[in-house]
């Protein structure tokens, strides 16, 4: 079963920060693929960083580590995730 991994990052990371694998001190939740890959075309319009902030991209790095920009953790992410779960709900 695949999994898509997010890391809570509790700082804002440098711009010389690389993230290519698991750091100590981030928690990491895991969400299943099955959940994930549905929502992917609305993760098109929404900024983030892949590896580094010097990597900016749209939608998760589905391959690597997704950054989420401080600005963007509570407002699209959050309405995103709670439009879905009203949809499946309905």
């Amino acid at each position: 079963m695949a999994y898509h991994e997010f890391g809570i990052i509790e700082n804002d990371p440098k711009v010389s920060q690389r993230f290519d694998g698991y750091e100590p001190g981030i928690k990491y939740i895991k969400i299943n693929d099955d959940f994930i890959e549905p929502l992917l075309p609305e993760f098109n319009s929404i900024r983030c960083y892949w590896h580094s902030l010097k990597h900016p991209e749209m939608n998760l790095a589905y391959f690597g580590i997704t950054l989420i920009p401080p600005v963007l953790r509570l407002s699209k992410y959050k309405s995103l995730l709670i439009n879905t779960r009203r949809e499946n709900n309905a």
